[in-house]
């Protein structure tokens, strides 16, 4: 059924380079049709087609992935030199050939703008209508880290003239899901991508419910591409009627031992999970601390009030903050919401200051 000849794919070559280059091989543009769309990559495609569905106008995607890579790879020198923590590693490299000598190297050289330079740059003559960046596990254990580079990344790509439809990290592979509440390194990564959304033009499509806990590339594309077709219907194409994301943490109050938590981005109002009966993925802690977790009720369209017996005076939630969570919150259109926590460390809570490179509709 993928006969859309105004869907075109260009993929651009695997190839790392120490310095900016101007080209990239890559191959031809393949038009959409049931013969090549096997070869699209699948996200793109479901994206691509639900928008084309709705909008019946042209798309091109230019399709850049190499799976496994950190962020740092996929942004200029010039960008990287900004974060502290990257001038050490940029000074060597600007020591090195403009390419890796060997291709076994190629494969091992993953760190540092080598992806940006040959796989990014020579992509700047192209107006882009938006960028959807699909990636964060390689990143885990550096979430702090992560809350400057993603957002230098994006002032980065938006020079090249894209705005941003951002993805969310699915399952952790081969995690089960938690017994009891705990630190998650994952989450701190997902928590840093929620934090660019204070950036113009961004949106983020939560698909953590979507993964495999026994593999880091779940099958389901297509739900996947159809939600941040959503989130591009809101952000680059100006619809401001389209529900794009799941529920959103605004705000908390506490009742004694009740916490009453407010959320955006409900939609038609909050539900639960198609096929489950209580909510859950709540944690709360006192003062210690130490959470535990929580028994939550919907209350309206809006409000979920949350009760603990093992921590009567509660001062922090939690909500799906682990590796393969538990959540179950969702709007009526049918989208999960954002994992977050209220007692994030000061840094944590910074703003990322605004872009100064805006986006050129093509």
């Amino acid at each position: 059924m993928a006969d859309f000849p105004q869907i075109r794919q260009f993929t651009v070559q695997k190839v790392v380079a120490y310095q900016p280059q101007t080209e990239n091989e890559g191959y031809n543009w393949q038009v959409c049709s049931p013969a090549t769309a096997g070869s699209f990559s699948a996200v793109a495609y479901f994206f691509a087609r639900d928008l084309y569905q709705r909008y019946h106008v042209p798309i091109g995607i230019i399709s850049s992935p190499w799976g496994g890579t950190p962020a740092e790879a996929w942004v200029s020198a010039e960008a990287l030199q900004q974060l502290p923590d990257f001038q050490a590693p940029l000074a060597a490299l600007a020591q090195r050939p403009a390419r890796p000598a060997t291709l076994e190297k190629r494969r091992s050289e993953h760190a540092y703008v080598v992806l940006d330079n040959d796989m990014i740059a020579p992509l700047q003559p192209y107006a882009l209508k938006g960028v959807i960046w699909y990636q964060g596990e390689s990143n885990t254990g550096r979430g702090a880290q992560y809350r400057t580079l993603f957002p230098a990344l994006i002032r980065n790509w938006r020079a090249v003239g894209g705005a941003s439809c951002l993805s969310y990290l699915c399952s952790s592979p081969t995690s089960p899901r938690p017994t009891l509440p705990g630190p998650s390194d994952w989450a701190e990564v997902r928590e840093a991508q929620a934090q660019t959304l204070a950036l113009p033009r961004t949106g983020m499509a939560v698909a953590i419910d979507l993964g495999d806990p026994d593999d880091i590339h779940p099958a389901n594309k297509q739900d996947v591409g159809h939600r941040l077709a959503l989130v591009a219907r809101q952000v680059a194409y100006g619809d401001k009627k389209v529900v794009a994301a799941g529920p959103t943490f605004q705000r908390m109050r506490m009742n004694g031992n009740q916490v009453r938590l407010m959320f955006g981005n409900t939609g038609s109002g909050l539900l639960l999970k198609s096929g489950t009966t209580t909510l859950s993925g709540f944690a709360v802690a006192g003062a210690d601390g130490q959470f535990h977790w929580a028994t939550a009720t919907l209350a309206g369209p809006k409000e979920v009030v949350l009760t603990c017996a093992a921590v009567p005076a509660p001062v922090a939630v939690r909500y799906s903050w682990a590796n393969n969570p538990l959540g179950n919150l969702y709007n009526r259109e049918g989208l999960p919401a954002v994992p977050f926590r209220t007692d994030a460390p000061a840094d944590a809570a910074s703003k990322p200051e605004s872009f100064t490179v805006l986006l050129s509709l093509a």
